[in-house]
């Protein structure tokens, strides 16, 4: 199968990931002065939430996150002046200067944090300018932030006031016990190129996206030095091939490994002990962080097995994109396939062809409870006979951590005991996961399973989450009904050439 190129890759990723923050946003601005923004990592995943509500004493901020790293700690929080967070290499580079900050959020030891703040004399219409808002969180609490972890967006709307930029802001009456910095004293956030870099730490996860350990990357004269330590994995002894792959694309779950490409560079063997782990330093000869930091970035990735097999990859980490050369694949077939058809390639086409065809193959839905309430969203898209599928949900019991999920014949979703007439058209391979806060994401990537209209027909088609997993996963706990996402967008009143406006805003 053809590689993706990874350009059209993100486009995809973003248009699956942002789904809900551009949908679910609308509903709540007909409810005057509360707003619900969805908060997303540099990978897309979506690990949280906040509300934005209007009140006398100001804006009140309910923010909830779940599945980040396990690192207790306070996280710089603050708006940023635009609606465009991005994601992976672009994630923070396009929203602007900061227009307040908020009080620190805490991180909790089990990667999650949460807390109510009140941001005096702002609203819900000061953050919706001409160009929206960005809800930010940071790696740092101090002076010095660090890069952002989380972002959400609050899109565009019609203000009463105008939001400034953080200099151009006179306080009033400043007060040194208000629960909100002011302006004045937030720390800017450069949103700078990717530097050239001379030294770099990889953090390296398994298929789960849980982190399993850290390779640090250094120059030394004209070659790379790589500190590589892991623990926590499989407790099986032996040797683990290890290589840098092409493209800085890990995955998870189904998609894991799928899409970094070749291979660039084979290193060393890393040995693992019985107790599952593993460490080791070595020296790339004719290498350097720049030369892995090309336009797409790099994966190291460590295999399965050693030898002629290395079978599939069992931890990955993304070395980002920069101002490197890029690296020459090996062993790579660079023969002439002779095509000569005339067919489309989806790949070839610019990017606003390449998201109108998503768009128009893709189908849409909300997942919703026993109660009827939604508590998520499932997006679906075809190309080429290949389905990308991802449900995100919220209000989970975390009690059963996975959950099975299937696609059925029948499209109807009648809570709250959900019509079980339907026969199951596809069992996905791998299970939803269940965040401790009740957060729920699904990722997955599907060869051979041909078009959307396949979905839509008289009966229709959902997909639902079961109350567990394996051959007696018990009663549907969520259902949602597959329509085409024209018809859904339609449905929340927005063209399909907004929606594409808008999805290359924010990654662009």
């Amino acid at each position: 199968m053809r590689a993706r190129k990874p350009s059209k890759f993100g486009l995809l990723i973003t248009m699956m990931a942002l789904l809900m923050a551009f949908v679910m946003p609308s509903p709540s601005l007909a409810e005057e002065g509360e707003l619900a923004v969805m908060l997303y990592d540099m990978s897309g995943r979506m690990v949280g939430s906040a509300t934005l509500s209007d009140s006398e004493a100001g804006l009140q901020i309910e923010t909830t996150v779940a599945g980040m790293e396990p690192l207790a700690g306070d996280r710089a929080t603050m708006f940023h002046e635009t609606a465009v967070c991005g994601v992976g290499d672009s994630f923070g580079a396009d929203y602007g200067a900061v227009v307040q900050r908020l009080p620190n959020l805490q991180f909790y030891a089990d990667g999650s944090g949460e807390y109510a703040v009140v941001a005096e004399g702002w609203t819900t219409a000061d953050l919706m300018d001409s160009d929206g808002s960005a809800y930010v969180i940071h790696a740092d609490g101090g002076a010095d932030v660090g890069p952002p972890i989380i972002c959400g967006v609050i899109p565009a709307g019609a203000p009463q006031v105008e939001v400034l930029p953080a200099e151009e802001e006179t306080p009033a009456t400043p007060d040194e016990d208000a629960v909100v910095s002011e302006v004045d004293e937030a720390p800017e956030v450069p949103a700078a190129p990717m530097p050239i870099f001379t030294e770099y730490e990889v953090t390296l996860r398994d298929m789960s996206g849980r982190e399993v350990g850290t390779a640090m990357l250094s120059n030394d004269g004209n070659d790379l030095s790589i500190q590589t330590m892991i623990a926590g994995m499989d407790p099986v002894p032996g040797d683990r091939a290890t290589m840098f792959h092409e493209v800085g694309i890990c995955g998870t779950g189904g998609n894991f490994g799928a899409d970094y490409g070749a291979v660039v560079q084979l290193l060393p063997n890393l040995q693992f002990y019985a107790n599952g782990s593993a460490e080791y330093n070595v020296v790339a000869d004719d290498w350097n962080v720049a030369d892995l930091m090309d336009s797409d970035g790099t994966a190291y990735v460590i295999h399965a097995a050693a030898g002629d097999e290395v079978g599939p990859p069992i931890a990955c980490g993304v070395i980002p994109a920069g101002a490197g050369p890029a690296p020459a694949p090996v062993d790579v077939d660079g023969g002439d396939d002779g095509s000569t058809s005339d067919e489309i390639d989806p790949y070839e086409l610019s990017d606003e062809a390449y998201l109108a065809l998503l768009v128009e193959t893709g189908l849409v839905g909300d997942m919703i409870n026993r109660d009827g309430e939604v508590i998520g969203s499932v997006s679906a898209f075809f190309l080429e006979g290949e389905m990308e599928l991802s449900i995100f949900m919220i209000d989970l019991d975390p009690a059963e951590p996975y959950r099975r999920v299937a696609i059925t014949s029948q499209g109807t979703c009648n809570a709250p005991s959900f019509d079980r007439s339907g026969e199951e058209l596809i069992v996905m391979p791998y299970e939803l996961e269940v965040w401790e806060d009740g957060y729920g994401d699904y990722f997955d990537y599907l060869e051979e399973v041909g078009s959307s209209e396949q979905f839509l027909d008289e009966d229709g088609s959902a997909v639902v989450v079961y109350e567990s997993y394996g051959d007696d996963p018990g009663e549907i706990v969520a259902c949602g009904s597959l329509e085409s996402m024209t018809d859904w967008l339609a449905d929340y009143g927005i063209t399909v050439e907004e929606y594409i406006e808008y999805i290359l805003g924010i990654l662009w």
